[in-house]
């Protein structure tokens, strides 16, 4: 794993060389600032939970460089940034080609060199960037909230019979707590499950 992050990090420095000279900025740890890469722009680091939307929205343009331990993954910087209506760049090494689409969505690069290219590109094309980002955001609210994934997590464990099916919990909602089931009697709560809220 060690290895895994370790190269990951590696690129991400390697990305960072390569697009200093187009402006790049970037926020996080403060071993950017010991990178040594001359020119680079470091924001400082962030509170994930108050201002990573401001960053995002500060942005240009959002670039991705996914976890190469995970690769079969979405990560959650897809997620973040088309939640925030951000234009992203992401490369093509995870699943996310099976949420969103290539150039209508987000738009996805294949090598450093096809990354560079398309920065440039979308610096100079900025309305196209808005409406790429604006379809993303929309995607993201018709498909991907948390409440989405909340629901799909629902429907598993239903189909698993992990826990009853919506119907049967509908059908239990409606009968009065302590009225008699079909066998006469009051059913207790299964083993394991609290009845707290």
């Amino acid at each position: 794993m060690q290895v895994g992050l370790q190269y990951s990090l590696e690129l991400r420095v390697a990305l960072a060389r390569r697009l200093t000279p187009l402006g790049l900025a970037v926020w996080g740890s403060p071993s950017w600032k010991e990178a040594g890469i001359a020119g680079l722009s470091y924001r400082g680091e962030l509170d994930w939970e108050t201002d990573l939307a401001k960053a995002i929205n500060a942005t240009e343009i959002n670039v991705n460089i996914s976890k190469i331990i995970f690769p079969t993954m979405v990560g959650s910087r897809p997620f973040e940034v088309l939640a925030c209506g951000g234009f992203l760049l992401t490369d093509r090494y995870t699943a996310t080609g099976t949420l969103f689409e290539d150039g209508k969505h987000l738009v996805f690069y294949d090598d450093f060199d096809d990354l560079e290219d398309k920065v440039r590109y979308y610096l100079a094309h900025p309305q196209e960037r808005r409406d790429i980002a604006g379809r993303g955001h929309r995607a993201f609210l018709e498909k991907h909230t948390l409440m989405h994934r909340v629901r799909r997590i629902v429907e598993a464990l239903e189909a698993d019979g992990v826990i009853p099916s919506n119907a049967s919990r509908r059908t239990r909602a409606r009968t009065p707590r302590g009225a008699a089931g079909s066998s006469g009697r009051a059913r207790a709560p299964s083993a394991g499950r609290s009845r707290r809220a």
